[in-house]
């Protein structure tokens, strides 16, 4: 449903039309969201007390709020009585999930992360992911070898430096493992600490540029994924140094480390390079819309999705 709704229906059919009953600032951030999907809806905001002789006239798709619970007997009886008896109702969270694709932090309750349904507990799909990342790793790593080859020689050639970079990453239930990329920045990159890298960063080498650019410096990562330290689809591992910052200043941030990190994601192939509080925030927010529809057809959809991007060049550079 979802893979149909989201590629075939939406390219056929008029922009609806969704009221949002609830809270004003709630509105705002959702129209906020709502900016980076233009032209699949627009969004309009009633507050919680709705005038039915108004939006009888209007030609609404449907209703997502944050507070249908607070609806009094009445106010239910009108709805019910109105031409909108049998159009769509939904929790904010679901309306997400389904329009934006992604769900942000600040709309997750503590409850609605305990009754989450979180796909990645089922028995069968895990087993079989985690075969799957072992024998395609390999398979990949044997391909591409002649490829990194080729590109260790060049770094070797600009500046004589050393050809691979380690880094301390934190995986799976919170616990950190290294991972080796191919250099793409000066050696001294970070001596003056460890800081988000930046739009035309300055750090970045000329043959860092290119194999940044078509990500050609995170094939060595997939001797993690043999190891079994990380999957080739999943939440970007985040370093220990920036993770405790974001972990207290966004919400639920940890949950993402209720699976295995990935190469590639529902957040990298959604959103562009990270470089801040704010990036890191919007990434989550796909982050736990991967955690809640974890499926074999997610996974498909993000490796054709991976593909594209690296066939252009694309997503992998800060935005201004």
């Amino acid at each position: 449903n979802y893979l149909i709704k989201n590629y075939i229906t939406y390219k056929f059919t008029k922009k609806e039309i969704w009221a949002f009953v609830g809270q004003e600032k709630i509105f705002k951030k959702l129209s906020e969201e709502s900016s980076r999907v233009k032209g699949k809806f627009e969004l309009r905001h009633f507050k919680n007390k709705l005038d039915f002789k108004k939006i009888n006239k209007l030609k609404i798709s449907g209703f997502c709020s944050d507070s249908f619970y607070k609806m009094s007997d009445e106010e239910l009886q009108n709805f019910m009585d109105s031409k909108y008896n049998s159009t769509s109702t939904m929790s904010i969270q679901r309306w997400c999930e389904i329009f934006l694709e992604c769900l942000p932090p600040k709309l997750v309750s503590k409850t609605y992360v305990l009754r989450g349904n979180f796909r990645i507990n089922q028995k069968i799909y895990p087993r079989l992911k985690k075969l799957a990342d072992f024998l395609v790793s390999i398979i990949l790593l044997t391909l591409t070898s002649p490829i990194i080859l080729f590109c260790a020689l060049m770094i070797y050639l600009e500046d004589k430096g050393s050809i691979f970079y380690s880094q301390q990453r934190i995986g799976l239930n919170g616990k950190s493992f290294t991972i080796y990329k191919l250099r793409s920045m000066r050696e001294d990159a970070e001596k003056e600490g460890p800081k988000w890298a930046s739009h035309k960063d300055e750090r970045i080498t000329s043959i860092g540029e290119f194999i940044r650019k078509t990500r050609l410096d995170e094939l060595p990562q997939l001797i993690s994924v043999i190891k079994g330290e990380m999957s080739l689809i999943g939440p970007r591992p985040e370093r220990p140094e920036l993770d405790v910052d974001l972990a207290n200043q966004i919400p639920f941030y940890n949950i993402r480390y209720n699976l295995k990190p990935g190469l590639s994601g529902w957040a990298q192939v959604n959103y562009p390079y990270g470089a801040s509080i704010r990036d890191a925030s919007m990434k989550l927010s796909y982050d736990i819309f991967y955690l809640l529809n974890f499926s074999f057809f997610l996974d498909m959809l993000i490796a054709i999705k991976t593909f594209k991007l690296v066939l252009f060049a694309k997503g992998s550079i800060p935005k201004k």
